[in-house]
């Protein structure tokens, strides 16, 4: 439960490093308003928000969508030359790509990010709504750089239906990424379209694998989070008169993959007034994933037992919509924002401090922001510091700017990033999906590699760790999206592991056996010993047997050297 913060422990700070004016700061920890200092201008677009690295520089760009008739906007994030050691973002939205007329006629109030087609680089897909035709979905293909919309040619724009949330996801662990977009009252007479990936970056609606849901008044967002341990990205809706939905990803009896509702068989039930945000993140670090939701009144939380799911009242917010986990003070126990409020305002934005044991502090006065009717938001970390700041729209009232708090705390404590690149055929190339455990300070921490929550928005797909009193990581561990059992996709990076780094971190070839680095007779051998002993890294078809088939798939790999 959420406690008041003592007088004593808000101090006025105006040489924190950064910081340009007086700042509040609570033990160290303060965030300062770039835009409204006047040193950023990230336009005013009330829509959706995505990081995406669309240049594949390193450092987080930002896409920003908005109503129809608006061009939405691209901002490249760039070395200050005003303030040197700062970044800034750039509107290089002209000759992009995205200025063109049909993703200017359409509202943008979702935005998610992923390479569909395994060339390197960040696409982008919009729900992107055009009401006078009744008819939704932007995808741009990144092609270097600048971007094509092949909305259409792709397979995913669609007829009659209104589209409110969306997310990406490798249903079956085949190496691209398949796309989940969830709509909200009449028309269409279905709940989602499920576009599985064809490999080539186009798409086809395979509805067949999910459940009749009925038609949802709202479908406000959604998440991917494997909440059972299972190994296999699940889906989290936040849907409104049918109910809250829990769709779990399951296999068909026939080698593919299908969803399944599961929602009040676990739990997951009784959401507040328009539930709006939603995130996923383990916030007592037991190495599953919780749950906190933003609504109409005071936000709901749940706490994941093992595969099943309680109600928990850890924090009491305001009518809220973008929410994010982030270690904010970087002690290695995941803080909260809650974005509010929206419609009715002015409420102001949430920041609440994790001491652990299930309590949580309201040190909103560290945001250093002024009141305003915010939405979407999502946290990202512009300057590779390990500091996670905030970027959100404000739709409304009378400042509807897009604000960023940049995270300026004095102390930012030890952290690591870890950047997943997969390669682009066993393992989707922004391994979303991927699980990322960090051993530091005798304390095992869990992160997840996820294209869509909040509101409907991109966070920063780097898994970030704040590392507490550890001087080091002792080791980092990724469960990879790819086929075989959790075992054989687990891969270990032992330590020590120096801190204040982004480290990036690719996948193994699963013949390499005996991880030596090679791929030669002795992984061979390795294999077979293992497969003999029933190794459940063996079992690389993951059908929870080692059998002949799974020799066949390790031969393929091992002639083939994964290529």
């Amino acid at each position: 439960m959420a406690r008041a913060i003592s007088i004593g422990a808000l101090l006025v700070a105006g040489a924190v490093s950064g910081v340009s004016r007086a700042q509040t700061c609570v033990d160290g920890l303060c965030f300062t308003d770039r835009v409204q200092a006047g040193e950023i201008d990230l336009g005013s677009l009330p829509g959706g928000v995505a990081v995406i690295d669309y240049d594949g520089d390193g450092w987080m760009d930002l896409y920003l969508a908005g109503r129809s008739g608006l061009a939405h906007r691209l901002y490249r994030n760039e070395a200050d030359a005003m303030r040197p050691g700062f970044r800034t973002f750039v509107d290089v939205t002209a000759g992009s790509g995205l200025d063109l007329g049909d993703g200017s006629a359409r509202t943008g109030r979702g935005a998610v990010v992923a390479d569909i087609d395994s060339d390197g680089d960040q696409d982008l897909y919009v729900l992107g709504e055009l009401g006078t035709a009744v008819s939704a979905g932007l995808l741009y293909r990144n092609d270097g750089g600048r971007f094509t919309d092949v909305s259409v040619g792709a397979g995913v724009r669609t007829t009659g239906v209104h589209p409110e949330s969306a997310v990406w996801l490798d249903l079956e662990h085949d190496g691209d990424c398949d796309l989940l977009v969830g709509y909200t009252g009449g028309g269409g007479g279905r709940a989602f379209d499920l576009f599985v990936n064809l490999g080539d970056g186009s798409f086809v609606a395979e509805n067949g694998r999910l459940p009749a849901l009925g038609v949802p008044s709202h479908n406000y967002s959604m998440t991917a989070t494997d909440f059972d341990g299972d190994g296999w990205a699940d889906v989290v809706t936040l849907t409104t008169a049918i109910g809250p939905k829990l769709l779990r990803n399951v296999g068909d009896g026939a080698g593919g993959r299908r969803f399944e509702e599961v929602g009040a068989q676990v739990g997951y039930a009784g959401l507040g007034p328009a539930p709006m945000g939603i995130s996923a993140g383990d916030f007592d670090n037991d190495g599953d994933f919780d749950l906190s939701i933003t609504d109409g009144a005071t936000g709901t939380s749940f706490e994941n037992t093992g595969g099943g799911f309680q109600k928990i009242t850890p924090v009491e917010s305001i009518f809220g919509w973008g929410v994010s986990w982030l270690d904010a003070d970087n002690d290695g126990l995941l803080d909260l924002f809650h974005a509010g409020s929206f419609a009715r305002g002015p409420m102001h934005n949430k920041l609440f401090r994790n001491l652990g044991g299930g309590v949580f502090e309201d040190i909103s006065p560290a945001l250093n922001d002024t009141v305003q009717d915010s939405k979407n938001a999502v946290r990202v970390d512009i300057g590779n510091d390990g500091r996670p700041d905030l970027v959100f729209c404000n739709p409304a009232g009378d400042d509807q700017r897009t604000g960023l708090l940049e995270n300026v705390s004095a102390t930012p404590g030890a952290w690591l990033a870890v950047d997943l690149v997969g390669d682009g055929r066993l393992v989707n190339t922004d391994a979303i999906g991927a699980v990322v455990r960090v051993r530091a300070g005798g304390v095992t921490r869990h992160r997840e590699v996820v294209s869509g929550s909040s509101t409907c928005a991109t966070e920063d797909l780097r898994a970030h760790f704040g590392l507490g009193g550890a001087a080091e990581a002792d080791w980092v561990e990724v469960v990879w999206p790819r086929r075989g059992s959790v075992a054989s996709r687990t891969e270990r990076l032992d330590g020590p592991i120096a801190p204040g780094q982004v480290l990036v971190v690719e996948p193994r070839c699963p013949a390499d056996y005996n991880a030596d680095g090679l791929i030669d007779t002795r992984d061979f051998l390795a294999y077979l010993n293992g497969w003999v002993a029933g190794e459940s890294r063996a079992d690389l078809t993951g059908d929870g047997q080692t059998d002949t088939q799974d020799v066949l798939a390790f031969l393929n790999l091992w002639t083939s050297a994964c290529g």
